[in-house]
């Protein structure tokens, strides 16, 4: 058995290689990463050790991992994260075929991110949040690739307005996390992107959403979080278990809602809902009693009326809930309001 665990590590060892002056790449990658390396103005970046080193030396080059099957040595991450790179990203990173992460978040980075991802048919993360891309997100985020199902696509923080439309990839089974947080983007994805199912989590805070955000126009599936935080929204439409089928957590936290939609009490996967800081006033009304959450934020709103009632529609005996990850007890965030009366018994038992 330890003959087997030992040859299974020094297989990985081979595989991925942090460095050093043996591991040349190709010709054509060396190039890219030069022509990467001046488009960016290397000599101010803050770290560039290594950099434009002797033939060989590229996997040692700060930032750069390499990996070597059969002895073919190619760049398999490029990553320089608030390192002061600056202006628009090179068409030669299409050079670097076989780059499967790029992580540039935190930078002065410009320009457009082009439609087909530099040409990058292997990439499977991307990070470049925090910097000053601007024009639409391209859609061929949705189409990343097939080997790698879980996909994070970080783009928050930078000038990005809306969403690239024409042709969207359909790739069943992949899950992307996409966060566009930060962005002046002033609608949802198109129907296109929502129907092709990929996007498993979606970020969306502080950006140019506000007045109704509907949902009714076609199902979304697959989408198991939303977050919508700190924008204008003044009202939800079209919430139901037909249009998100796979929505288990909502965050509308610091928008304008005056009131949240009866329809939540459909979406049967909803377990973690957040509408803190917000416009609510009033008793909580009656269908409360049939959401069935794990979680619940009503902090710094203007609702009143016992607050034992507020626990009374959680409906304590439903507790704990089961998950993916295990049981699931009960947080309620009630501060900030005109609520009165005292907490309700509970049976802190039950819970164990």
């Amino acid at each position: 058995m330890m003959g087997m665990g030992a040859r299974a590590v020094l297989c990985c060892a081979a595989f991925v290689l942090p460095g050093g002056a043996d591991a040349q790449v190709s010709e054509a990658e060396r190039e890219a990463l030069i022509d990467f390396y001046h488009a960016t103005g290397g000599d101010d970046w803050h770290v560039n050790d290594g950099w434009l080193g002797q033939e060989g030396s590229e996997c040692s080059w700060h930032g750069v991992q390499c990996a070597s099957p059969d002895d073919d040595h190619f760049v398999l991450r490029l990553m320089l994260p608030d390192n002061n790179l600056s202006g628009p990203l090179p068409d030669s990173l299409g050079d670097l075929d076989g780059l499967r992460t790029l992580s540039l978040g935190g930078n002065d980075l410009e320009g457009t991110i082009p439609s087909d991802l530099w040409g990058l048919t292997k990439l499977s993360d991307l990070y470049l949040g925090d910097n000053q891309f601007s024009g639409p997100v391209p859609a061929a985020i949705l189409g990343m690739p097939e080997g790698a199902p879980r996909t994070g696509v970080n783009l928050s923080a930078n000038r990005l307005d809306g969403f690239e439309s024409g042709n969207v990839p359909h790739s069943p089974g992949k899950e992307i996390r996409l966060n566009l947080s930060g962005n002046p983007i002033d609608t949802l994805p198109p129907l296109a992107w929502r129907e092709t199912g990929a996007i498993e989590i979606l970020e969306m805070a502080d950006t140019d959403l506000q007045r109704t955000l509907a949902f009714d126009q076609a199902p979304w599936p697959g989408l198991a979080r939303l977050d919508l935080a700190r924008n204008a929204i003044t009202e939800l439409t079209g919430l139901s278990d037909s249009t998100l089928p796979d929505l288990h957590t909502l965050n509308v936290h610091d928008n304008r809602l005056e009131a949240l939609p009866e329809s939540l009490t459909t979406l049967e996967m909803l377990i973690d809902l957040d509408a803190s800081d917000n416009r609510l006033s009033g008793d909580l009304p009656e269908w409360f009693a049939d959401l069935n959450l794990a979680r619940l934020g009503l902090d710094n709103n203007e609702l009143s009326g016992p607050i034992a009632g507020v626990f009374e529609a959680m409906d304590l005996d439903s507790f704990p809930h089961p998950g993916p990850h295990g049981a699931l007890g009960l947080i309620v965030h009630v501060a900030n309001n005109g609520f009165d009366g005292s907490l309700p018994e509970i049976d802190f038992e039950a819970f164990n």
